[in-house]
């Protein structure tokens, strides 16, 4: 039973600042990313705006789920720049790469999203090749 039908709320629901006044500012912000993920697989896209409006700004979580947003909108030069940002954020994962190639195919920018591609795969092979350090 969570908190807000305990004390009798008619919701049965707890906002992420209710749930648990022992929650650390990390574990609120977990709660409040994982919150925008729900609304963003059920299609609530303005709901899932409010909830990573709540979290810090300039995190690589938050720019890279505004891009989602963005695509799933049809935004995909927005997209695009939003996910190129967080790659700059988290020292360009591939799958943001790939996520940038994808909105550069939606754009009808195939050269640039093939561009893309093989840039992340060549980085791929090359690290592949890099012997591990091992502690």
């Amino acid at each position: 039973m969570n908190r807000a039908t305990s004390t009798g709320g008619a919701t049965g629901r707890c906002h992420a600042s209710q749930c648990s006044p022992s929650l650390s500012p990390l574990a609120l912000q977990a709660v409040r990313h994982l919150q925008a993920s729900i609304k963003y697989e059920a299609g609530d896209l303005r709901g899932c705006r409010a909830a990573l409006e709540a979290l810090p700004p300039g995190s690589a979580a938050a720019t890279t789920a505004g891009g989602c947003i963005a695509y799933k909108e049809g935004q995909y030069a927005e997209a695009a720049a939003q996910f190129g940002e967080a790659a700059q954020m988290a020292g360009y994962p591939p799958e943001l790469a790939y996520a940038v190639a994808v909105c550069q195919y939606q754009q009808r920018d195939y050269a640039g999203g093939a561009t893309v591609v093989l840039r992340v795969d060549s980085l791929k092979r090359v690290l592949a090749c890099v012997p591990r350090m091992v502690p």
